[in-house]
């Protein structure tokens, strides 16, 4: 997965970065949550480690400022943090964090509770889909999934195109049985 680390203590950044390296990740790490905002504009990356106590602008801004952006592929949040109790964890799921990590950091647990992250956001992309399908399936249109691509080849004149980037459409609305 893509990482975006957000940690202004360079020991901690480092030592994380080199942790989600090992396991296979994609990190790119920014010392401030005002240069993990703008990166994340620009970027989108899935999922976010941040850092509460930053300069500039603190973890729980930062999760409040992408939760406000308008829909699109989620974001997974997972704030690291000294700060522990009740209080602040209420706190911190109430701005949209997803997960919420207790320093020093076992690095154990950091890969489970990323493997936690990446199966929601496979299920999130599934839902979304589903969703799309849904809605294509109203409109009167039948979605094209593995089968019916597989289908397609062997009835060449259903006609399939690219809806997007990652889904496809039946251009003939579904046949009318006669009963």
């Amino acid at each position: 997965m893509r990482i975006l680390l957000a940690e202004d203590d360079a020991v901690a950044g480092r030592t994380l970065t080199a942790i989600l390296t090992a396991q296979g990740h994609e990190v790119t790490a920014v010392d401030n949550g005002v240069d993990a905002w703008a990166l994340w504009q620009v970027s989108r990356h899935r999922v976010i480690v941040s850092d509460w106590l930053m300069p500039a602008m603190d973890g729980i801004e930062l999760c409040r400022k992408i939760r406000s952006r308008p829909p699109g592929p989620y974001t997974y949040f997972m704030m690291q943090t000294i700060r522990t109790g009740l209080g602040n964890f209420l706190e911190a799921m109430k701005a949209g964090v997803d997960d919420f990590i207790t320093k020093p950091i076992i690095p154990e647990e950091l890969v489970a509770r990323l493997e936690v992250a990446e199966r929601i956001l496979g299920l999130r992309e599934e839902l979304m889909t589903l969703e799309g399908l849904l809605a294509m399936w109203a409109a009167g249109f039948e979605p094209a999934t593995s089968w019916s691509q597989r289908a397609s080849r062997r009835c060449p004149d259903l006609q399939v195109a690219p809806c997007s980037s990652e889904t496809y459409c039946i251009l003939q609305p579904p046949q009318q049985q006669d009963t």
